[in-house]
């Protein structure tokens, strides 16, 4: 909701009214290109897929790719899904690009393929592990979008801290003097 006035947090002055104005004006910005997001989610979900069925990826992989490609030792299936995925990187990879504006480098193309799995020389599980924690960014932003869409509607606060489970804090340890379970004290 709009806010009301000044406010101060330890001794700086905040214009709430301001700061909700801009707060919406982003947020708006963000719902209204929220088909980014769900793109971004299913390239990733593709990748994934395509990584899971098999493509040439490791230290030698474009050079597998190539014997393969070129004179039929290999694995036809794993070219095609090798070039599919990297067609599905360049999907992710574009849209990046654009966000960084100005005179887009090669160095700045690299860069962000080896960010986004784009890098056939990095090893498949590699790949995996970078595609899992990039597709969960996507999927953490669509939702703090729906809340903070929901929270617009109903004039309460909006999430601005990360979404991320609860810590959890042991109940118990294991004590390798005693060989027992212990239960956590707090000392």
């Amino acid at each position: 909701g709009k806010g009301t006035g000044n406010v101060t947090i330890g001794g700086i002055n905040v214009d709430t009214g301001a700061a909700s104005k801009a707060a919406g004006k982003i947020i708006g910005e963000n719902v209204a290109n929220i088909q980014n997001q769900f793109s971004l989610q299913t390239a990733y979900k593709d990748a994934l897929s395509l990584l899971n069925q098999g493509i040439y990826a490791g230290g030698y992989g474009p050079e597998k790719k190539f014997i393969a490609k070129y004179t039929g030792v290999g694995s036809p299936a794993k070219v095609e899904n090798t070039e599919v995925f990297m067609a599905n990187i360049g999907e992710i990879v574009i849209p990046r690009l654009q966000q960084f504006g100005g005179n887009d480098s090669n160095e700045e193309l690299k860069y962000l393929q080896n960010v986004v799995a784009g890098n056939e020389r990095l090893e498949p599980e590699s790949m995996r592990r970078i595609l899992s924690s990039a597709e969960k960014k996507v999927q953490n932003n669509i939702e703090r979008l729906r809340l903070q869409t929901q929270s617009a509607k109903g004039g309460t606060e909006l999430p601005i801290t990360p979404l991320t489970p609860p810590v959890q804090t042991p109940t118990k340890r294991w004590n390798p003097q005693t060989r027992k379970l212990e239960t956590v004290t707090g000392e």
